[in-house]
Order: C-alpha cells, then structure tokens, then sequence
C-alpha cells in the first residue's frame, strides 16, 4: 500500500496502494546510484535501458502482488541482469525477477521471456539494491518494450520507487495474479544490463570497374567498430576510423594492394579474401570470410 501524499483521493484507475505511499530518501541510494552510472563488469552486461534514483517514495505491496516496470531496450542482445530498489521487512520467501512481454497498449504480460529466483538469504534486511542474473537471458531486440517484474510471493516487502513520473514507461501491478494496473506517475529506480549480439550479416557488393574497387555493405546489429583485412587487401570506410558506427548498414571500401593490385592492374580482374570482424561496443568481436571479385576496365 502506498503512502505519503497529501490528497487522499486515488487518481481514476488507481487502486488503494496509492494512500499507503511514503516518501523516502536514501543516502545509500545515492552512492549506488552513482556506482551504477560505472556501469558493471562487461562480462554482466552493458547498462541499458535504467531509471536512476535515489527513490523517494515506497509502497508496501501486498504478499501476492507482482510489480512491473516497462522500458525500451536500447540495445539488441542478451539481457542478463537486472536490478530494482527495495526494502526487506523479515520474513523468509525467496524473490522472483522476471523479463515480461507488453502488449500493444504498453501494458506488462505473463508472457515471461526470462526469470530468476533470488535468495532470501542473499538479500540484506533495510534498504538494498536486489540484483538479478537471468543464467537464461533474454534475447532483446533495440526499441522492444519489455518488463521488469520483481514479486515475493507469500511474504510482504517494500518497493523503493519515484514519483512524478521522471523516466520512459511506467509502473504497474498485478494483485494476486490480476490484470496488471498503470500507475502512470511512478518509476522504478531500476536498470537492466545487455550483452549486445556481435552476429551481422553481409549484404550487397558494389564494384567501381572504373576503379577497381567494391563496396561492401554489412548489416550490424548495435553499435561498434568494423574492420576488413586480408592477404592484399586494403579496407577503408567511416567504420574503420570510428567506434561509435551506428546499428544498421554500414559500408567498407575494399582496394587490392601489392601483388593484387598488380594483378588487377594487369589482367582487369582479382579475387580477394576478406575478413570482416565487427565488435558491438562493450561485447565480443566476430569475424565472417567474404570473397570479393574487383573488376577494373582497362
């Protein structure tokens, strides 16, 4: 129930927790929130799409509730983690964090694309930051709108949010696996952390015969850098220079040089070996073989 307003009249579509709300600030939150704009380890995610506090505000949801923040995934991967404010009252019931589907209103589903359990033990009494790892991620595609859940089944707990609504989406709650209701001014302090997918596709190659070139289009996923090297091959483009080349088509200019050039300058045709490795910032690189035929009039 929610606490700490000075109307005591819900808003229209809201439901009694909104009486029992309470204003809360935390130095804690502070420092964790400062922590959080570091970012993790690579190894569990980059951050993605987050809401930071300190909260300032809490609700007491019910033993059976289930609270859902919605968000935009920024970043096309695996989401491995994610992370809420809460309080521990006592008690001994594990957590449950999911990864939910919205439908096409924004409103959270029980379509659970990712779910794990944490352990009461893990969770300190007071106020904390719960973390949650998905050891089966999500797979997230950029611009997705998707839910974070966090419940205790059984067992009472506090929700350490923020009113006036400062971030994208919106809470929700669903009371002992009803519909999800909007409460369309409160966000979760939250974040959700993406291990961006470094898979890319080759499209079309593009030859100059008047110079001997080709212009090889790739399709990536999420930013990142492209490179392209091989036996007598010579690659340039915007991709190679820079680290923050943007998801969705990019191109690398592929030249012959040495003994290939000296090929195509003599018979008007070569055949080159090139290797494209493209790494999403913050993820592991990958390398596809491509074979290009330049062709130059002579």
């Amino acid at each position: 129930m929610r606490q700490g307003f000075a109307s005591t009249a819900p808003p229209a579509g809201r439901g009694p927790r909104h009486l029992k709300r309470k204003a809360t600030v935390s130095l804690l939150a502070v420092c964790l929130a400062l922590l959080l704009a570091a970012g993790p380890a690579p190894a569990q995610g980059l951050l993605d799409a987050n809401c930071p506090g300190p909260p300032n505000t809490s609700v007491d949801p019910d033993p059976g509730d289930r609270d859902v923040q919605t968000f935009t995934a920024q970043r096309t991967g695996s989401l491995v983690r994610g992370e809420t404010e809460i309080s521990k009252l006592g008690g001994a019931a594990d957590w449950v964090m999911q990864i939910v589907t919205t439908d096409g209103s924004g409103t959270p589903t029980n379509n659970v694309l990712a779910s794990t359990a944490i352990a009461n033990a893990s969770v300190p009494d007071g106020d904390s930051r719960i973390v949650g790892l998905f050891a089966s991620p999500a797979s997230v595609v950029a611009g997705q709108q998707l839910g974070l859940l966090i419940a205790r089944p059984g067992e009472s707990y506090t929700l350490r949010d923020i009113s006036n609504a400062p971030c994208p989406g919106q809470e929700f709650f669903s009371a002992s696996g009803g519909p999800f209701m909007g409460e369309p001014i409160f966000d979760f302090d939250f974040a959700v952390f993406v291990k961006p997918t470094n898979t890319f596709t080759v499209g079309a190659i593009t030859r100059n015969k008047k110079k001997g070139t080709a212009t090889l289009t790739v399709n990536l996923p999420n930013p990142g850098e492209l490179t392209g090297s091989g036996q007598g091959v010579s690659a340039a483009g915007a991709a190679v220079t820079s680290k923050s080349v943007t998801a969705g088509p990019a191109q690398l200019l592929i030249k012959a040089k040495g003994k290939k050039k000296r090929k195509l300058n003599e018979t008007g045709k070569v055949k080159l070996k090139v290797a494209v490795t493209y790494a999403p910032t913050g993820g592991d690189p990958s390398t596809q073989s491509v074979k290009v035929k330049l062709k130059k009039n002579l």
